[in-house]
C-alpha cells in the first residue's frame, strides 16, 4: 500500500513499532483504487488480521519438513505467531528506511553500523523468509488441482476481505492492472478490491470468466454491497 500524507506515515510507523514488540518478548493483478478511501483500522490490519496464524502454521510445517538439514537445531526451531509479526514489521521498516540496495548483512551488523532492531529482533541465520508459506504444503498437491492459485488461495482471500473491511470508498475510483499517475488523480492510493490473473483454470467452482467486461463487474460488485 502507498500511504499519500503524514498521518498515514505516521500510522505505520506505529504499527512497526508494535509490531517490534518482540525486541521486548511480491502475478499480475487487477487494482481498484479509491481516491477518497480512508482506513479506519491501522495499516496492517489487511495482512495480519485472521492471516499471521495460517502464515505460521504454514512454515511452521515447512519448517519440520527440512529440520532435518539444519546442524543446529536453533536455526529450524518453529515459529510463532510473535516472531511471524515481527518479520512483517522488519520488512515494513526496511521499506521505510529504502534500504533494498542494502547489502543485507550489513543491516545486521553488531559493531554499531548495523541497525539495532533488526539483529535484535531476530538473528540473521534465523532464514524465515526461506521458510514463509501460506498454505499446508501436505494438501497442496491435491487442491492445485482444482486451483492455479491454492499455495496462496486462502491468505489472499483473507487479505481481500480486510481491505474491504478497512477501506471506505468515496466517488472517484479507478479499475487498472496499475496505477497511471496521468491517468487520474488520487487523493490516496489504497485497493479496495482485487483478483489475480492465473489463467484458464481447471474446470471446477475457480473457473471463471477473465474476460475484461466480467472483471470489472466483479470488482465494482463491491461497491454495491
Amino acid at each position: 500500500m502507498i500511504y499519500s500524507d503524514f498521518e498515514k506515515v505516521v500510522d505505520k510507523i506505529d504499527t512497526i513499532a508494535t509490531v517490534f514488540g518482540k525486541i521486548a518478548q511480491t502475478r499480475k493483478r487487477y487494482y481498484f483504487l479509491g481516491k477518497y478511501g480512508r482506513s479506519p483500522s491501522p495499516p496492517a490490519v489487511c495482512v495480519h488480521s485472521g492471516g499471521h496464524k495460517i502464515i505460521t502454521n504454514s512454515t511452521n510445517i515447512y519448517i519440520d519438513k527440512i529440520r532435518s538439514k539444519f546442524q543446529r537445531e536453533r536455526d529450524a526451531r518453529p515459529t510463532d505467531s510473535f516472531e511471524s509479526k515481527a518479520l512483517f514489521g522488519v520488512l515494513y521498516f526496511l521499506g521505510l528506511c529504502r534500504s533494498e540496495r542494502q547489502n543485507i548483512k550489513d543491516l545486521w551488523r553488531t559493531d554499531g553500523t548495523g541497525i539495532d532492531a533488526l539483529y535484535c529482533t531476530m538473528s540473521y541465520n534465523r532464514l524465515l523468509l526461506r521458510c514463509l508459506r501460506f498454505d499446508d504444503i501436505n494438501t497442496r498437491e491435491e487442491r492445485c488441482k482444482i486451483d492455479k492459485l491454492a499455495d496462496i488461495r486462502k491468505i489472499f482471500e483473507i487479505f481481500v476481505e480486510n481491505c474491504k473491511k478497512s477501506i471506505i470508498p468515496g466517488p472517484d475510483l479507478t479499475v487498472d492492472e496499475k496505477l497511471v499517475y496521468f491517468r487520474v488523480d488520487p487523493s490516496t492510493m489504497y485497493t479496495l478490491n482485487m483478483e489475480i490473473y492465473a489463467g484458464t483454470q481447471p474446470e471446477g467452482s475457480f473457473r471463471i470468466s477473465n474476460s475484461p467486461s466480467e472483471v470489472v463487474k466483479r470488482l465494482v460488485g463491491v461497491t454495491k454491497e
